[in-house]
């Protein structure tokens, strides 16, 4: 091979080098531009301001998704922000469902053990589950009675009342407290088991007190290791509801800076 031949086939070799070099950089001239490495950032200068702005090689979603083009670097950073508050949305959602799961599980251990019983003699202060006319509410005992329901005549009204929240003053008729109540019960199993007439009684009321008491060290172990916090059902509702019209309206934006 001549020194002619070298000499253009160098040439010839720096040429190719060249473009390789010099064609990202012209690829990445116009915002929306069609891009081959993802992450890559570039200055692309905007033709109104004349100002150079930073654009990433992504996928925009408001301008061709499924390809990687030079997309604005403030879409593509609205873009993990709402795909980051999903991800959030569906673990809280699942934490969420977990707990009120639990919650269910443990208020029907509670009303298992609470349930009015015509046929137990009941002492001053203690609480009872009653469901009525679809009414279902935890009353007190007022006096020591024994098969007075706590709705109805004005014997019940004189021996019952309902259970006052002790976090508000107006809600009445709601759950105690829960580890009060396992604390009495367990108290009224070690009574019941001293007298041999009540062993049967006793053995039940503590398997229920025992279901209860494991339903409320779940409860709190969720609630404890868990971000989501305790809402009313109203409360919940007003918050999907805020969330949701506040995605639409990040949607939006992204939507409108997104596109070239």
């Amino acid at each position: 091979m001549n020194r002619k031949s070298k000499f253009l086939i160098a040439l010839a070799t720096i040429s190719l080098m060249s473009f390789s070099l010099i064609t990202p950089v012209q690829a990445a001239d116009k915002e929306g531009g069609p891009c081959t490495t993802k992450g890559a950032t570039a200055k692309i200068k905007n033709p109104k301001s004349g100002k150079f702005n930073n654009f990433i090689c992504d996928n925009n979603p408001a301008f061709k998704p499924t390809e990687l083009t030079w997309t604005w670097d403030g879409c593509i950073e609205i873009r993990d922000s709402i795909n980051a508050q999903i991800a959030q949305d569906r673990a809280t959602d699942a934490a969420t469902t977990t707990i009120n799961a639990q919650i269910e599980k443990t208020a029907k251990s509670l009303n298992t053990m609470l349930a009015w019983n015509a046929t137990s003699n009941y002492a001053k202060g203690d609480i009872v589950y009653f469901v009525s006319s679809g009414t279902k509410a935890y009353y007190v005992a007022k006096v020591a009675n024994k098969n007075i329901r706590p709705v109805g005549a004005s014997a019940s009204r004189a021996r019952w009342s309902l259970n006052t929240d002790p976090l508000n003053s107006t809600g009445a008729g709601k759950v105690p407290d829960l580890d009060q109540i396992i604390a009495t019960t367990k108290t009224k199993v070690t009574a019941l088991q001293s007298v041999s007439a009540s062993a049967a009684s006793a053995a039940t009321l503590q398997t229920q007190v025992n279901d209860l008491q494991a339903q409320v060290t779940e409860l709190k172990r969720l609630t404890t290791t868990s971000s989501v916090a305790l809402f009313s059902p109203n409360d919940l509702v007003q918050s999907f509801a805020g969330k949701d019209n506040l995605m639409s309206q990040l949607n939006v934006i992204m939507m409108q800076k997104c596109k070239p």
